[in-house]
């Protein structure tokens, strides 16, 4: 009995009968045994055969079991026989009678790779191709008639050693590498990935659109690699540049182009205070001392100087007012003091706190100006100018004010003002104006005659200053004691 061709491995049964001389079935008696024979060898293999005798109770049924394995003797391109070599049937040996037959990985005409698979074939009884396995995978095949799905892998050898004519389409997978485009003559590439290089683009072949999001970053161009010589001249213009393309992270911090914070305005700025975005810092007077800068939306172009910050609320005390009150569609940049070196045409530029060479300020100086000033237009300082209390005695410097300061007539001026003072107003005691109270109500005021007298009778010695009466006279009376 021919049982089959069988994978190096495998398991195989096989059943058979014994019976009578006349012929009924028998058991299979005297301890028997099954041996299996390969090819002509003498060589008797029993382990991995298993005998089961009156096979599910069944009399004169047997199965044999072979477990076909290498470590059991078994071999590929083997023929075996399986042979009773010990045994009796009703009492007569049966030694030598042969069981069936089978082969390991000899005989089947086709086999496949892997285990327990079958061969694939259509309903047409074409056989399916295993590529992997393909004899002669060097030789050229014409597969023009052929079209290959896109998901699929495809060997590139081909493309990259012949050209790719026009009228030619050729897509290529996601995962798809092309060594080289040398050849790619005419037509269209529509996506391209890790490409090395490029000989050469024909105009407008690479715009804006073609470029995915983030596809050039910084930190994928090498150092020194795009300078003034990479581009042509008027390459870049302004409308070449994306709205928002350089903010304020563009720029390093040792450019000195950096603003400190730049963003969009909330809404509920005033006319004296500007609203930062909501993530401006919580820190109380954080940017106090800075520049606010409009630079788009409500206001544009403003600038006002921030004299104190609420953190809380992300609010910028500003002076002096603004012209236009900026709103939720404002954007700002917060700018170093030393960041605006000529204020000249800001129309109001409040409280200037620290700004070396400020050549013109047309319109408010709202804080402390140190320093010199050139000139002051007429009128530009009047009492209103200044704070209560603002000028002192402590506020001028010693010396401050010499005669050299004074007009001619000022002298004048001031002893006439303090001789109409109203005496009224300076009865504190101890001072001039209550002596000459007191004085002007003792009694009659002095005579003509009687002021004469205490001139006269006034000491020389106290009025002896050149170009005085009192100098003259002294001079005078000490030349007549001399003659």
């Amino acid at each position: 009995m021919w049982v089959g061709d069988f994978r190096l491995g495998d398991t195989l049964d096989l059943k058979f009968c014994t019976v009578s001389t006349t012929g009924a079935p028998t058991t299979l008696a005297g301890t028997p045994v099954i041996s299996a024979y390969p090819g002509n060898s003498t060589t008797q293999l029993t382990a991995g055969i298993t005998l089961s005798v009156d096979f599910d109770g069944v009399t004169g049924l047997h199965n044999v079991r072979v477990a076909a394995t290498s470590g059991n003797g078994y071999a590929t391109a083997t023929n075996y026989a399986l042979v009773i070599t010990t045994g009796t049937v009703g009492g007569t040996s049966v030694v030598g009678y042969v069981v069936g037959h089978f082969s390991v990985e000899n005989r089947s005409a086709v086999m496949p790779t892997t285990a327990t698979r079958t061969l694939d074939v259509s309903a047409g009884g074409e056989a399916g191709v295993d590529w992997a396995n393909v004899g002669s995978p060097t030789t050229a095949v014409d597969l023009s008639g052929t079209t290959i799905k896109t998901t699929q892998k495809v060997d590139v050898d081909t493309i990259k050693t012949n050209p790719v004519v026009n009228a030619g389409t050729i897509t290529f997978p996601t995962t798809a590498t092309l060594a080289s485009t040398t050849n790619i003559t005419a037509g269209t590439v529509t996506t391209a990935t890790n490409v090395t290089t490029v000989n050469g683009l024909a105009a407008n072949v690479i715009t804006a659109t073609a470029i995915n999001a983030d596809a050039i970053t910084a930190a994928k161009v090498a150092d020194g690699t795009i300078d003034a010589a990479t581009f042509a001249a008027g390459a870049i213009t302004a409308a070449a540049v994306a709205d928002g393309a350089i903010d304020r992270a563009t720029f390093a911090a040792d450019t000195g182009l950096q603003t400190i914070r730049s963003g969009t305005c909330q809404a509920g700025s005033t006319l004296s205070t500007l609203v930062l975005d909501a993530g401006a810092s919580a820190t109380d007077d954080d940017y106090k001392g800075l520049w606010a800068y409009v630079t788009g939306g409500a206001g544009v172009g403003q600038i006002r100087l921030i004299s104190a910050y609420t953190g809380a609320s992300q609010t910028a005390s500003t002076v002096p007012n603004w012209k236009t009150q900026p709103d939720g569609t404002s954007t700002f940049a917060l700018l170093p003091i030393t960041n605006v070196p000529n204020v000249g045409n800001s129309s109001s530029i409040g409280n200037v706190q620290t700004c070396s060479a400020v050549t013109t300020v047309s319109g408010n100086v709202g804080g402390n100006v140190t320093g010199s000033v050139g000139s002051i237009s007429a009128g530009g300082i009047a009492a209103a100018s200044f704070a209560a209390g603002a000028i002192d005695a402590a506020a001028i410097a010693a010396n401050a004010i010499g005669a050299s300061e004074l007009a001619a007539d000022a002298v004048a001026e001031i002893a006439d003002a303090i001789w109409d003072e109203a005496t009224a107003d300076h009865q504190t005691a101890g001072t001039t104006g209550k002596a000459l109270t007191d004085a002007g109500g003792a009694g009659t005021p002095p005579t003509a005659a009687a002021i004469a007298d205490a001139v006269w009778d006034e000491a020389n010695a106290d009025h002896r200053t050149n170009g005085t009466t009192g100098a003259k006279l002294f001079s005078g009376m000490k030349i007549q004691r001399e003659q």
